[in-house]
């Protein structure tokens, strides 16, 4: 699904499936979401910190709701690095919530991490996003923290946040 866009989007809710002109998808995507921490340690729950571009270009499967076929890249939804999406769908976060901000030392931060969502179009209108994808999970990753008090942030600096991939590194910041 390299490069899925909101043109592609529009032509297949147009015409629909091309095995059986159903309507009804199910998109999977890795988007950004947003957790309070406190010390390193999640409090309350996620929030989605993603638009509808960033969604379009996580997507890295879309399968009919109706008849079931798959369309898919194996490629990472992020850097688009062969083989990309196992790894980050099977490997665990290396950049954990730091425990206090660098630059003022307070421990009340926005951590940001990609997660696997998906997300049911049926005929006009998506529900909601969906991940059951918990920070202690493989497919879960980490990428930057902001703190709540000064504002700094700090991100993860080498490689893709999601299949680790030096080869392409992606600008993370959503």
């Amino acid at each position: 699904m390299r490069d899925f866009t909101a043109t592609d989007l529009d032509a297949l809710v147009e015409r629909g499936c091309s095995e059986c002109s159903g309507k009804r998808f199910t998109f999977r995507t890795y988007v950004a979401e947003v957790l309070a921490v406190q010390g390193g340690e999640p409090v309350g729950k996620a929030k989605w910190a993603y638009d509808g571009e960033a969604f379009l270009e996580g997507v890295y499967e879309v399968v009919c709701d109706d008849c079931k076929r798959r369309t898919g890249s194996t490629d990472c939804p992020l850097c688009h690095a062969s083989g990309g999406l196992s790894r980050a769908l099977e490997s665990e976060n290396d950049y954990p919530a730091p425990e206090a901000c660098i630059g003022c030392g307070a421990s009340d931060l926005g951590y940001f991490a990609f997660v696997p969502a998906e997300v049911a179009w049926h005929g006009q209108k998506s529900d909601k996003a969906k991940t059951s994808t918990a920070p202690d999970d493989p497919g879960f990753h980490g990428f930057r923290s902001d703190c709540r008090a000064c504002g700094k942030s700090s991100k993860r600096e080498h490689g893709c946040p999601l299949c680790g991939s030096r080869a392409a590194e992606p600008d993370a910041a959503t």
